[in-house]
């Protein structure tokens, strides 16, 4: 909002700026239309060419400053789509965190089965072999607090085993 109002104050001063433009530049070419005899370059000529600059760097400073925040403008509204749809990404996926923990808490064969393979410690289980004799990577022990969330039945809001690992790897 900010930045959008910063550009439209550029556009009216540009707008404001274009009429006194326009009368200056009328004025030098009614002096080019004076008669030999006439045409002096004297100093209100001077004056209204360092006029005709001044003002002509002026509008182009602020042509250049008014496109810089139209491109900052797009860049910001394109992070800002960004963000919210990996807002709503992550807002998905907690949801259906949320709906498979419940699911899984609600399951107590499962939660039992789960709850000594999820609580034993990476060295005691590095060469662990799976049911079909293959081996299977250690898995990092819960904390606690998770352990008795899971055997007293309650929910338990960041259990995700798979980030957790990848989080402790780091």
């Amino acid at each position: 909002e900010l930045m959008e109002g910063s550009r439209h104050q550029l556009q009216l001063s540009i707008e404001q700026k274009e009429r006194p433009l326009a009368v200056l530049q009328r004025r030098l070419a009614i002096r080019q239309q004076r008669p030999q005899r006439e045409a002096v370059r004297d100093a209100v000529e001077t004056a209204l060419e360092a006029e005709l600059a001044q003002l002509t760097a002026t509008m182009q400073s602020m042509h250049a400053k008014r496109d810089q925040c139209d491109r900052e403008l797009k860049r910001m509204v394109a992070a800002r789509q960004k963000l919210q749809d990996d807002l709503a990404d992550k807002e998905q996926a907690l949801r259906l965190d949320k709906t498979c923990l419940e699911l899984t808490a609600d399951m107590p064969a499962t939660k039992a089965a789960m709850l000594p393979a999820m609580t034993q410690s990476p060295r005691n289980s590095a060469a662990a072999t799976g049911p079909l004799g293959v081996k299977t990577p250690p898995r990092m022990p819960l904390s606690p607090r998770t352990v008795g969330h899971l055997r007293a039945g309650l929910p338990v809001s960041s259990f995700r085993p798979a980030q957790r690992h990848a989080r402790l790897a780091r």
